[in-house]
Order: structure tokens, then C-alpha cells, then sequence
């Protein structure tokens, strides 16, 4: 660990598990116990070629929703609109292909709206976009992810929601498959799907010293449980 010593290490997955860490090492230390001052980890290169990242999608619930062509108006000025052949949820599958396909990945949206069935893709087209989230206080690298976009320029701006006050209305599902069974069972109005963040963007996040957002990343693959245990006794 030496040869680590003065170099940064990033928490990808495993965040909670290092607060809890610290807060378990102070509750030892106050007990006079100096038996809790490490943590596990697995190391990974940022550059090695088999760790990916996936996005995670986003589902909403009991929410307030403008019809769609008003959100569409709205949209216009920031995005441009394709407007997806669409009459249910499995409908919408073409417009993952479109996501993958257009060229400014990680700034393309896909939205299924349940009351209309209906799928719209969208693609950031306006340069000015990014100055008006520094203005909210944003950093560039912060501004540019894709969760930080859907939010701000998507749900703020063109549905008329707050963010953060989704709590109890969001799920969020890494599958499509899974977003689409979810979709049909009625209990969600709105579906948002989201090209996966870039190694890159959380690198320029993690080094200005900000925290990456709620479920931005899904880091793959993951450790299989049980293979090393940490004897606490």
C-alpha cells in the first residue's frame, strides 16, 4: 500500500460503506478500542478495460405531468425533438436504439409518457444550456453529466418538478426490460432513460472535489459476497 500512499483513490461503488466504516471506527475509539481502524476495499484501475459503466433509469409516480405537447414546447428551445413511433411501453424499445445512436452520447434522453403512450428522444442543441446551470451554481464537469441535465433541463425546467423533492416518487431500475414491465403495470406516468456517464466525466467530478449524483453511475462488474471476510470480534 505504500506504492498508494500519495496517490488519490475514487469510491465508486461503496460510499455508505466507508461512512459507516469511519462512524464505526469513532464509536470504537470513544469505547478506548483501536481494533476497527481499517477497511476492506477492491482496488481498480479507471483505465481498466473490463470495468463499464451502465446507466440507471429513471421512473416517476404520483406526480403532476404537463400533457406532452406542452412539455415538447418547452423542450424545443433546449433540445431537439424526435418525436418515436409509440402506442405502449414495448413500443418504445426502438428508441434505445436511437439513444445509442446519436452522436453526443451521455447529453440524449429517451421519455415514455404512460398517459399518452408516447415516446419522445431528446438531444442537447443548445451551447447555452451550460451556462445557464453555472449560473444555479453548477460546475462545468457537474453541469455536463447526463443525470444533472435530465434533472435540471428535463424535470425542472420542462415538467415543472423539483429534483429534489422526488424522494418517495422515483425509482430508479438498471434494465430497460425491467422500466418496460414497470411501465406496463400502471404505476408509473413517467419513464426516463439515460445514456451511461463516462469514466471521464466522474474522473473531472471526483477531482474537482464534488460528489457524483444519486445513482449516476452503475459500476459493473461487482465482487461476488463472501469471497474475503473482515473478522470484527
Amino acid at each position: 500500500m505504500a506504492l498508494l500512499r500519495d496517490r488519490p483513490v475514487l469510491i465508486a461503488d461503496g460510499h455508505h460503506r466507508y461512512e459507516t466504516a469511519l462512524a464505526y471506527r469513532d464509536e470504537r475509539r470513544a469505547a478506548g478500542r483501536h481494533d476497527a481502524e481499517h477497511v476492506m476495499v477492491y482496488l481498480s484501475s479507471m483505465d481498466d478495460p473490463g470495468l463499464a459503466i451502465f446507466p440507471t433509469h429513471r421512473l416517476l409516480r404520483d406526480v403532476p405531468l404537463p400533457p406532452i405537447d406542452e412539455v415538447i414546447d418547452r423542450l424545443r428551445p433546449t433540445f431537439s425533438v424526435f418525436q418515436e413511433l409509440c402506442g405502449s411501453p414495448e413500443s418504445c424499445l426502438p428508441m434505445m436504439d436511437h439513444l445509442s445512436r446519436l452522436t453526443s452520447a451521455g447529453k440524449v434522453f429517451g421519455l415514455y409518457f404512460a398517459a399518452e403512450q408516447r415516446c419522445i428522444t431528446l438531444e442537447l442543441s443548445d451551447p447555452a444550456a451550460m451556462a445557464r446551470l453555472a449560473r444555479r451554481g453548477l460546475s462545468p464537469e457537474y453541469a455536463q453529466l447526463s443525470v444533472t441535465l435530465l434533472a435540471e433541463l428535463v424535470f425542472r425546467d420542462a415538467l415543472g418538478l423539483d429534483p429534489d423533492g422526488l424522494e418517495g416518487h422515483i425509482s430508479f431500475v438498471k434494465s430497460v426490460d425491467d422500466a418496460m414491465l414497470a411501465m406496463a403495470s400502471g404505476e408509473y406516468c413517467l419513464a426516463a432513460f439515460l445514456n451511461a456517464t463516462k469514466m471521464a466525466e466522474v474522473r473531472a467530478v471526483a477531482e474537482r472535489g464534488e460528489t457524483m449524483p444519486q445513482k449516476s453511475t452503475y459500476f459493473y462488474p461487482k465482487l461476488l459476497t463472501g469471497l474475503v471476510f473482515d473478522k470484527l470480534d
